[in-house]
């Protein structure tokens, strides 16, 4: 990525880039659902305390190039909370790692397994009209998206106070609103919603990434 893609996205925050769910699976680089990287071994799983967990997705540089390894995403069995730390959901990073083959018990069966790849490079503000009150506004750009601004389903400022007290900035956005027509089972994780990722932004590299919030849809 370029200097210049990079600020617009990160820094002056004008532009975002997109990325999207594939109809079909890879086992390496960024994906969603199925298993988890085989770096995960059950005695792994046992030593970062996530056996509590199940595997949601692995994000690579394919996705966000500025990242020096890769790092997969946990969730627990039942999320009681949208904030971090209290969430309990874990960016753990790790070294380039295919997906894990047979049956493992911490994958989450409900999301099949896909591929994530980048899209465009768009205008993070769209304007929107409003048929009824024959006016526009504009607005945060929804959808899966890297760098701009966080297109919020709730704007209370109790999402941010923590992570702008340590430092924190918006990285990239997952809506579930993405997923493959019949990826998911039963209930989507985080009910329809949008999950957050913050992180430290340092010398054109990005790090430390965490989810910052939830929101539900």
């Amino acid at each position: 990525m370029s200097q210049d893609i990079f600020n617009d996205l990160f820094f002056v925050r004008n532009k975002s880039m997109s990325f999207q769910i594939t109809e079909k699976d890879t086992v390496s680089g960024s994906r969603i659902g199925g298993n988890e990287p085989v770096f995960f071994s059950e005695q792994r799983i046992c030593e970062l305390n996530l056996t509590n967990h199940l595997y949601f997705m692995t994000i690579s540089n394919d996705l966000i190039k500025e990242i020096d390894t890769e790092f997969s995403v946990f969730i627990p069995k039942k999320i009681e909370d949208t904030l971090y730390p209290k969430h309990n959901i874990l960016c753990i990073p790790h070294p380039f790692s295919n997906r894990k083959e047979g049956i493992s018990s911490f994958s989450n069966s409900n999301i099949v397994g896909r591929k994530l790849v980048i899209g465009n490079l768009q205008e993070d503000i769209e304007e929107i009209e409003d048929e009824e009150e024959e006016e526009s506004f504009f607005e945060n750009v929804y959808g899966n998206k890297i760098g701009g601004n966080p297109s919020l389903l709730q704007e209370e400022d109790y999402y941010f106070s923590n992570l702008k007290t340590n430092n924190f900035d918006f990285i990239f956005q997952f809506d579930e609103g993405s997923y493959q027509k019949g990826q998911v089972k039963g209930n989507k994780p985080f009910l329809n919603g949008i999950i957050y990722f913050y992180g430290k932004i340092n010398n054109h590299k990005i790090s430390n990434i965490i989810v910052g919030f939830w929101q539900k849809g």
